[in-house]
């Protein structure tokens, strides 16, 4: 039932989302079997906004996948083909443009991991740094249900993201996505950062300190933080271990002491036993040393474009009450989307 539940959480997810190989197989056409070389006669221009000079990071790509629409068409011939996916005979030819120059655009192969649910790439697939109103052609795959290919884009701190799925509602075949800076709304109740901010102050609480001045609490919140979200979507084992790979640990490490530059060492009794290798799960013990069903979240509030309080209520024979301070990232960053920046502590 907890395998179901994960996989509806992916759905949910994807509503409404429009260590690399060599970079960018660049054929500037010169006879290609495929492409043929661009010119005024052949090659509608592709419309690009110069009136404002002044410097930003605002861009927007507009990805064509259907080849015989008239979008598609009116595009005229690709300038640029660009290594994609690699079973052709199901692959799509999809195009591409930017309306600026400079945007680095990534298309990645990847998995879903659970707790927290996100995307995680393991090939790299092209990557190329765009001019604007340039064509671009690859050989995708666009998923019905579950996608395993995404576009990222980034210029300055602006990013676009787009998982290559089909739309099934509409059934469209241009897609497009603009960059965006992450800004503060309040998350959702069910928000896996939210358990993570129910360690962070229950263990500053216990510690009468924010904890991250405390390196000795850092393997202690991690592994609480990593029990109370696995456990959601998983078993730990009959003899409570829970397992993970050293990357998903290591966004509950950024996502809790984003300032962390160097780890603490491990003790025996943090709870965590190291890989020998990188193909090895981190095996967590499972911590319940705060248990977030005692906590009940009063408030949430936007203080800033960046910046959210959460006021916890921790319940017990004396109430206890934490703001935890949390700022926006973006889900490329860390799939929690959110970093914990500090906490404050009051009595009730």
């Amino acid at each position: 039932m907890k395998r179901i539940l994960a996989w509806i959480l992916i759905m949910v997810l994807l509503v409404g989302c429009a260590g690399c190989k060599e970079n960018e197989t660049e054929k500037e056409q010169t006879g290609s079997e495929n492409l043929e070389t661009a010119t005024d006669g052949d090659n509608k221009p592709v419309s690009v906004d110069n009136t404002d000079e002044t410097e930003n990071d605002d861009f927007r790509l507009t990805f064509y996948t259907d080849l015989y629409s008239e979008e598609y068409q009116e595009l005229g011939n690709a300038q640029m083909w660009l290594s994609g996916f690699s079973e052709e005979t199901e692959g799509k030819k999809i195009r591409f443009c930017s309306d600026v120059d400079d945007v680095y655009v990534t298309l990645e192969q990847g998995e879903w991991m659970e707790a927290p649910l996100y995307f995680r790439p393991v090939d790299c697939m092209f990557n190329v740094e765009t001019k604007a109103g340039k064509v671009y052609e690859f050989d995708g795959y666009l998923a019905e249900c579950i996608p395993l290919y995404r576009i990222t884009a980034f210029k300055g701190d602006k990013t676009a993201v787009w998982y290559l799925m089909e739309d099934g509602k509409d059934g469209k075949q241009v897609f497009e996505v603009a960059g965006e800076e992450p800004h503060a709304t309040c998350p959702e109740i069910t928000d896996p950062i939210l358990s993570l901010c129910a360690v962070y102050a229950g263990l500053s609480i216990r510690v009468e300190e924010d904890i991250a001045y405390k390196p000795e609490q850092f393997w202690t919140a991690i592994a609480n933080a990593v029990t109370i979200v696995m456990l959601q979507t998983a078993d730990a084992d009959a003899e409570g271990n829970i397992y993970l790979d050293y990357e998903t640990l290591n966004k509950y490490a950024e996502a809790m002491f984003p300032e962390t530059g160097v780890y603490p060492d491990i003790k025996e009794s943090d709870g965590i036993i190291w890989p020998e290798s990188a193909e090895d799960s981190v095996i967590v013990k499972a911590n319940f040393t705060v248990d977030d069903s005692t906590v009940v979240v009063r408030s949430m509030e936007v203080t800033d474009d960046r910046n959210v309080d959460v006021t916890l209520l921790f319940k017990g024979e004396i109430e206890e009450y934490a703001a935890v301070h949390i700022s926006p990232v973006s889900e490329v960053q860390n799939p929690f989307k959110w970093v914990i920046t500090g906490v404050e502590l009051a009595k009730g």
